[in-house]
């Protein structure tokens, strides 16, 4: 009978103190915690190669007088030997609140904002792609008064641009932007070439290799030594389907360069006495090597005129064996085309009657710049 009773007086003593526990209003300290918040309108972002990415993230924390740190990092992706794609190492950028970085790949990354305070820290990730910012659009080769070059570019609108009331316009930075080691002293001439671009520079002896959709420079070749002669004016190719390019130099002659390896040589002369010319116009037709075969159906017609020689210069398809000139002393050349039929046409200006109009139509082909060819006379 007493252990009975010995039990249920401790259990009602357990609920009597249970009871009193729920009703005890009392409470314990309890520490405040800043907490950080980082907000963005996207997790993707955008980046033109060449450009500085600038990006400030929207950062809060509940007390706003606590000091905040920063860091970014990134990871790149690999592929694998046998096609996958792996994550590469954690690479740190910057600690500054404001990011401010240039990539130096295509490609995709991700971004880490890691914001800091005495409590914890937060995370934001961020999917980065870097994208090439010259693969479509205008190209603009230009100097000033004292030779100093630049490439401008103007690339088209998205429709997301358009509808934003976005203007087209130039970034005239675009060479330096992506090469600022390198300055373009008196360009003269540019030419694509299958995937890159060449650049002419007279004040240096240079021409200047770059990847047409990045601008990311790679090569040159350097004239100086082996062709002291060589100021290049004009760059002779047909886009693709070339094992060489030939060079204008500004005082006449011709050095021909390796596409592959873009060493320079000399084939002799093209013309007798290495005229200079003081007009080039190209024409190139037709398609590059087809997938399947290592026949090129491309064309390239240069035409070149001297106005003191009164003379018409000529080459088909890059070949010095297929250089032809043709004289017409009694005529001032003015300029020379050729249509989508394969037609050139000279048009000149009577010496004896500076009023008489001449045009002169022919075919050019791998045997002349005008075969079979007739005149047409015009008095202004």
């Amino acid at each position: 009978m007493m252990k009975n009773i010995w039990f249920i007086s401790l259990s009602l003593c357990a609920v009597i103190l249970f009871h009193a526990c729920i009703d005890d209003d009392s409470t314990l300290p309890v520490k405040s915690i800043s907490e950080i918040s980082i907000q963005a309108s996207s997790d993707t972002i955008n980046l033109d190669f060449g450009f500085e990415l600038v990006y400030e993230p929207e950062i809060e924390q509940t007390m706003e007088d606590m000091e905040l740190s920063y860091e970014w990092s990134y990871h790149g992706y690999t592929k694998t030997s046998i096609g996958g794609i792996v994550k590469d190492s954690l690479k740190f950028l910057s600690n500054e609140r404001v990011l401010r970085y240039a990539f130096k790949k295509l490609g995709e990354y991700q971004l880490r904002l890691k914001v800091t305070n005495e409590h914890g820290s937060t995370f934001k990730y961020f999917t980065l792609f870097v994208k090439a910012a010259f693969d479509q659009g205008i190209f603009v080769l230009s100097s000033d008064e004292n030779k100093k070059g630049r490439v401008s570019f103007m690339r088209p609108l998205s429709r997301e641009e358009i509808e934003a009331g976005k203007e087209e316009s130039f970034y005239t930075s675009a060479f330096v932007s992506v090469n600022p080691e390198y300055a373009l002293n008196d360009p003269t001439d540019a030419e694509k070439i299958g995937p890159d671009i060449f650049i002419a520079s007279r004040g240096d002896k240079l021409i200047y290799r770059m990847n047409a959709q990045t601008f990311e420079l790679y090569n040159v070749t350097d004239f100086k030594t082996d062709f002291p002669w060589m100021n290049p004016v004009g760059i002779c190719s047909k886009d693709r389907s070339i094992t060489n390019y030939v060079v204008l130099s500004e005082n006449g002659g011709f050095a021909t360069v390796n596409y592959k390896s873009d060493i320079a040589f000399y084939e002799g002369e093209f013309f007798e006495g290495n005229p200079k010319m003081d007009k080039m116009y190209v024409k190139i037709t037709g398609t590059p090597i087809p997938p399947s075969t290592s026949v090129s159906k491309m064309r390239s017609y240069h035409f070149f005129l001297n106005y003191e020689r009164s003379t018409l210069y000529y080459f088909y398809d890059l070949y010095s064996f297929n250089a032809r000139q043709q004289e017409f002393p009694q005529e001032e050349l003015i300029n020379v085309v050729m249509d989508k039929d394969m037609m050139s046409c000279l048009v000149s200006r009577s010496k004896s009657d500076p009023k008489e109009i001449i045009i002169t139509r022919g075919y050019a082909s791998n045997k002349g710049p005008l075969e079979y060819a007739w005149k047409y006379t015009y008095w202004a």
